[in-house]
């Protein structure tokens, strides 16, 4: 459970400082007009995230500082998604919601000492708070938290579940559609570029490392006549010729096998002679080959230039490599495949989403039928409970509509109509709390009393399901007799069962209902004035009930129906 443990105001309108600890259950907030009590009121509003008004702070400062700290043993999971998702840290089990107003008009805000913007700030105060009263922070008011409310009191979880569910498969199919066909219709005018493209490459078919063997036959085919010429020179002057070197490293052995005879220290060098004399003749060989191999051919040399030349031109368009322009011909064949398979993953995902839809529309209906059904029941118990607290002869109506979009899922009548994961009905609460009136939206309700005991009614029915942990009333009791002021205590009582309650009241009848009871006064010096609160002891709860009874002049019989009242 989460609970507004404690709240400090600094400088703020009359307030010099105050620092209030609460507890769980149900305060109640006593005080006499124009003592301060809105004043904490409004306060609580700013640190949860409302419009600032530097003219609240305090006369002579130049800022003021409200926080609220709230404790909790764990958080509801849409608010523990809310606190991951913005960063939020979280501290010994405590949200601290603090703000700063500067007479510069500038405010600041911290979640846990960390900075935040006033939208987050406000975001995080809608899970913890709901003020009730004569104020604008009032969910109730609020029409898109209608359908919230119905299916707190419907039971027909496994339902909204099914919608969700099959709604995401929906979403999931339909994102998935619609990017294949964007991929098709950029397919579709890329892809006579690609085909050009690919044939292109494919019309030369390079192969890799081709660059350098044409170069190599091209300089060779330049260069016949030269090479052969060269060729047959070296094979005449090594030994195929006259005077070649072949005879005359041979006269040379023969001379020197002469000298190694008369001394043997030449023996080396004729191996190595020998070894020279074999090599001019494998060179002779070799070069008599390659000569006989090589022919001048003007029209293959005419086609290896052409071929170079177009694959140039693709390593300059495709390229800076030959590697280059293969790997983009091979993306060009993944994508013309892909394309080709488009129609048939198009046709695939349709079915599914036709499927999805199917499941959809058919939970979805079943959703809205169970919504009929439990709006009269709720319409009922609202009316019930708000003749109970002096609400006589009101009427509450739920009005279950659904919302025309050209675009919509749901199709009835020839209209379509506009769907999302909590189905395809609008809900709206219309109301009227006086006999003979018509009904009306419950936005257009003017009494706050109204609007606070239409809310008490509510969450009296939907206790059980309520997420909004702190529940605030301020002044509940306008307009209201003593014996229906009890009864409107008594559902605040049954109410702070699984909520914390804070009630500002008027009326003893609700304030002796509390566990706990402050008291809001205006203290004097002979400068200023500043309000301060309290939390009342028993005897000073008596006298506090006492004087709400009869004014200030308290009397025994004051007293004594203030310890009744108590009791």
């Amino acid at each position: 459970m989460i609970i507004l443990s404690k709240l400090i105001i600094n400088n703020f309108a009359i307030i010099k400082y105050i620092a209030i600890n609460f507890n769980n259950g149900f305060t109640t907030v006593t005080g006499e007009t124009g003592a301060g009590k809105s004043i904490i009121i409004n306060a609580i509003h700013l640190a949860m995230g409302e419009k600032a008004d530097i003219s609240k702070i305090r006369s002579g400062s130049d800022q003021s500082e409200i926080e609220c700290v709230f404790t909790f043993d764990n958080l509801p999971e849409n608010f523990q998604k809310f606190i991951e998702i913005h960063d939020i840290p979280l501290i010994n089990n405590q949200l601290v919601l603090k703000r700063k107003l500067f007479s510069s008009g500038r405010s600041t805000a911290w979640i846990n000492n960390k900075t935040c913007s006033n939208l987050i700030l406000k975001q995080a105060g809608n899970f913890l708070v709901d003020l009730h009263g004569q104020h604008a922070h009032q969910s109730l008011l609020q029409e898109e938290n209608h359908l919230s409310y119905l299916d707190s009191y419907g039971k027909y979880t496994n339902l909204l579940d099914k919608v969700r569910i099959t709604w995401e498969k929906v979403v999931y199919n339909k994102n998935k559609l619609d990017l294949l066909f964007e991929k098709q219709k950029l397919n579709k005018e890329k892809r006579e570029l690609w085909r050009y493209q690919f044939d292109e490459i494919e019309k030369i078919s390079p192969k890799e490392n081709e660059i350098n063997d044409l170069v190599k036959e091209i300089r060779l085919l330049e260069n016949a006549e030269k090479f052969i010429q060269i060729a047959k020179g070296l094979t005449n002057q090594l030994y195929e010729g006259e005077n070649t070197f072949y005879n005359q490293i041979q006269d040379v052995i023969g001379k020197l096998q002469e000298l190694n005879s008369i001394k043997d220290s030449f023996g080396d060098y004729l191996e190595n002679l020998e070894q020279t004399k074999y090599l001019f003749q494998e060179l002779s060989n070799d070069l008599n080959h390659n000569a006989s191999s090589v022919e001048y051919d003007s029209s293959r040399l005419d086609e290896l230039n052409t071929r170079l030349i177009s694959i140039d031109k693709l390593v300059k368009k495709y390229g800076p490599e030959i590697q280059n322009v293969l790997e983009f011909q091979e993306n060009l064949k993944i994508k013309l495949s892909e394309d080709e398979n488009l129609d048939f993953d198009i046709n695939d995902i349709s079915k599914k989403l036709d499927h999805a839809k199917s499941d959809y529309l058919l939970f979805a209906q079943k959703l809205s039928a169970e919504r009929k059904k439990y709006a009269v029941k709720f319409e009922k118990a609202v009316e019930t409970s708000l003749n109970r607290l002096g609400v006589i002869g009101s009427k509450f109506s739920i009005k279950i509509n659904h919302i025309e979009s050209n675009t919509g899922l749901y199709e009835f009548d020839g209209k379509k109509y506009n769907c999302n994961e909590l189905g395809i009905d609008k809900i709206s609460f219309h109301i009227r709390t006086n006999p003979g009136e018509p009904i009306s939206p419950l936005v257009d309700i003017a009494s706050g009393g109204e609007v606070s005991r239409i809310m008490l009614a509510m969450k009296s029915i939907l206790a059980a399901g309520d997420k909004i942990p702190v529940l605030i009333f301020d002044e509940i009791d306008t307009g209201i007799s003593g014996q229906i002021a009890r009864i409107v205590g008594e559902e605040m009582r049954k109410l702070s069962k699984s909520h914390q309650i804070l009630c500002i009241t008027h009326l003893p009848q609700i304030a002796s209902l509390g566990d706990e009871h402050f008291v809001v006064r205006k203290v004097s010096d002979e400068k200023r004035n500043t309000t301060v609160i309290e939390k009342l002891d028993k005897i000073n709860r008596i006298h506090e009930i006492a004087k709400l009874i009869g004014g200030k002049d308290i009397s025994e019989s004051g007293l004594s129906q203030a310890s009744e009242l108590i009791s």
